[in-house]
């Protein structure tokens, strides 16, 4: 099956901040909408929410700054996500728009732009896809053309990282690579069971990160 996905968006529309599990965040609730009706699972937004609320500081953290070892990533694997995708976007507002010829309308416009990574949450927590998109809307009034703009900025993105995270899974799940982290074995006695592991089941390959008494880590 699919991969269990946590979003987290912080979203700035012209000027006014919208932090990660926030109730109003457009771009949040958008790209979780559109990748649910790709047939992805989703955690439920309001797991975040509850966990964010034990430690709110997270919310302000700078997510195009998240790496290996962030307490946000503890934070996505204690919702039961096995992916997560973060990212950020702003809105900035254009000019009007102009029909050819050069003839003026009434529509206002507005463009969404920001990154997004999508990190696996389990082994070494690799980030294995990121990008960015630009998103673009347009009404009558400013402030709806930019929250048309933020939609369309999460549904180039649920494109994107639909496919990226469909790809990799595939691939993980062909090679089904685990990282085993372990204590308590002599030197003598963790070399015959990696030994152990390649004769008797079905582990085809052992890349030794590390074997010592004082603990080991194979991949």
């Amino acid at each position: 099956g699919n991969p269990r996905i946590a979003v987290l968006i912080q979203s700035n529309i012209q000027g006014k901040n919208f932090p990660i599990g926030s109730a109003t965040n457009t771009a949040e609730a958008e790209l979780i909408e559109k990748l649910r009706k790709k047939g992805n699972k989703v955690v439920d937004s309001s797991q975040l929410t509850a966990l964010l609320k034990k430690n709110p500081a997270l919310a302000k953290l700078d997510l195009t700054s998240v790496e290996e070892g962030s307490p946000l990533l503890t934070l996505a694997q204690d919702s039961g996500a096995e992916v997560l995708i973060i990212g950020k976007v702003d809105t900035v507002d254009q000019k009007p728009i102009v029909l050819p010829g050069g003839k003026k309308t009434d529509f206002l416009s507005a463009a969404a732009t920001g990154p997004y990574r999508i990190i696996q949450l389990w082994g070494d927590g690799k980030i294995f896809g990121s990008g960015s998109s630009e998103g673009r809307g347009a009404d009558i009034t400013q402030d709806v053309a930019r929250i048309q703009a933020t939609k369309d900025w999460s549904n180039l993105v649920s494109e994107k990282v639909a496919k990226q995270i469909k790809d990799e899974w595939f691939k993980l799940t062909e090679q089904n690579t685990v990282i085993l982290k372990f204590t308590g074995l002599e030197l003598e006695d963790a070399i015959n069971f990696k030994n152990d592991l390649t004769e008797f089941t079905s582990v085809k390959q052992i890349n030794d990160r590390k074997t010592e008494a004082s603990g080991s880590e194979w991949e």
